[in-house]
C-alpha cells in the first residue's frame, strides 16, 4: 500500500529549501569566529554598560548599609560617599 493520498500528494510537509544558516553549522545564530567588528564593538559596549550598573550597584549597597559607619571600612568608605548626588546624577548614563 502506497503513503499517496487519492489526488497523488504524500501527505507529508513540502521540504524547505535549505539556508546558509543551516547548512553551515551555525543553527544557534551566534556569529562566526570571524565576526565583523560590529557585532565586536557592541559587546565592548554591554560588557561597559553592564560594568558600569555593578559600579553603581556596589555604591547604592554601600550606601544603603552605612558604609561610613562599618569598622575598619569608614576611612575609606566616607570620602567616597561624599560624592553621591554626583553619582546619583551619572546613573542613568548606563541605561
Amino acid at each position: 500500500m502506497s503513503e499517496t493520498s487519492g489526488d497523488g500528494t504524500t501527505g507529508r510537509a513540502p521540504e524547505r529549501p535549505a539556508t546558509a544558516a543551516a547548512t553551515s553549522g551555525n543553527a544557534g545564530g551566534t556569529p562566526p569566529p570571524h565576526a565583523p567588528a560590529a557585532s565586536r564593538g557592541r559587546a565592548w559596549r554591554t560588557w561597559t554598560a553592564w560594568g558600569g550598573a555593578a559600579a553603581w550597584g556596589a555604591f547604592a549597597l554601600l550606601r544603603w548599609a552605612d558604609g561610613d559607619r562599618l569598622p575598619g571600612l569608614g576611612v575609606f568608605a566616607a570620602p567616597v560617599l561624599a560624592v553621591t548626588p554626583y553619582v546619583a546624577a551619572s546613573a542613568p548614563i548606563p541605561v
